[in-house]
């Protein structure tokens, strides 16, 4: 009877646990000669099957042909990023005695990069219905709002996004939530993760929007040489004074950040309020397969009073 390994590795080690394969030599891959092996440890460094799945030149290979929307989405983080995100406080949010924390549909992350290509760090609030769906961070309406302001600056990919909390809030940012924010579980992963993304990324800017996340990242406090920009959130009811807003850090990031390779800036100031194409659809690439077609293309998802999940209709 075949095992599960049997299109994989050579037929001398297909009973064995996966956890003793990854620590055999590279030859055990089914195709793999001895010389092979050889050839790899001397180029890349690479003794053990595991070394070869974790390498950063295969990592830098893949991330190039995602570069190139291939796949067309999402495949999750990769394997330093999945223990970070594995180490998160969960417990700590799930028993906060605030009772402030959504925690029907689990936690959100990120969205965008995390294969060491990202230039341009965002930095939001909370998940909101669409996020949770999705499992991926500025999703909806003002998620694509923000990718309309990359698209202006010419940047279609670098980017990464995460929040200052990992679930979703009840009510507004207040001073309860600004004490939660700054717990140091909550603070720690945080930080944790925005070090990370500034040691593995060349970040040039870091967009904080709304008030929690500007001040997460003045707790956090990135180098000076990185420049930071503090925007209002663009789910705020007075979209003209969002928008007045914007159309001044658009100036200042434009003369900032360069446009993603075969870019293009487009500086156009927004009008008074967000229109139509201020909405830029999110791209498939930074979305998980199988999630519903409608998330992060015009439509958005609310809750009725009792947290039932709606679907609004495109604009």
């Amino acid at each position: 009877m075949a095992g599960p390994f049997e299109k994989l590795v050579d037929s001398a080690h297909r009973s064995q646990p996966v956890e003793t394969i990854l620590d055999l030599a590279p030859d055990a891959l089914l195709g793999v000669s001895p010389g092979d092996a050889a050839h790899l440890r001397d180029a890349f460094g690479t003794q053990t099957v595991r070394d070869l799945a974790e390498s950063p030149v295969f990592a830098a290979a893949r991330a190039l042909r995602n570069a190139a929307g291939e796949p067309v989405f999402d495949p999750g983080p990769p394997p330093d990023w999945a223990a970070v995100f594995a180490a998160a406080p969960l417990t700590h949010y799930q028993s906060h005695p605030s009772g402030r924390f959504r925690l029907e549909f689990g936690p959100v992350y990120y969205r965008g990069r995390l294969d060491s290509t990202a230039r341009v760090l965002v930095v939001g609030q909370d998940p909101a219905p669409n996020e949770l769906i999705a499992h991926r961070a500025f999703v909806g309406a003002s998620g694509q709002r923000v990718q309309g302001l990359l698209r202006k600056l010419g940047v279609g990919r670098s980017y990464v996004m995460l929040n200052t909390f990992l679930y979703g809030v009840f009510g507004q940012y207040d001073t309860e939530l600004a004490a939660v924010s700054a717990e140091a579980p909550v603070a720690g992963f945080r930080e944790q993760a925005l070090d990370k993304i500034l040691s593995n990324n060349p970040i040039e800017v870091v967009v904080a929007v709304g008030r929690a996340a500007r001040e997460a990242v003045e707790w956090w406090d990135p180098p000076t040489t990185i420049h930071r920009e503090d925007i209002t959130h663009p789910g705020s009811p007075d979209s003209e004074a969002v928008t007045a807003n914007w159309n001044l850090a658009l100036i200042r990031l434009g003369a900032t950040l360069e446009p993603d390779p075969g870019g293009t800036a487009d500086l156009t100031p927004y009008g008074g309020g967000f229109e139509g194409p201020d909405h830029e659809p999110i791209p498939k690439g930074d979305l998980p397969f199988g999630i519903p077609e409608f998330l992060g293309a015009g439509s958005h998802v609310t809750r009725d009073g009792n947290d039932v999940l709606m679907v609004r209709s495109p604009k």
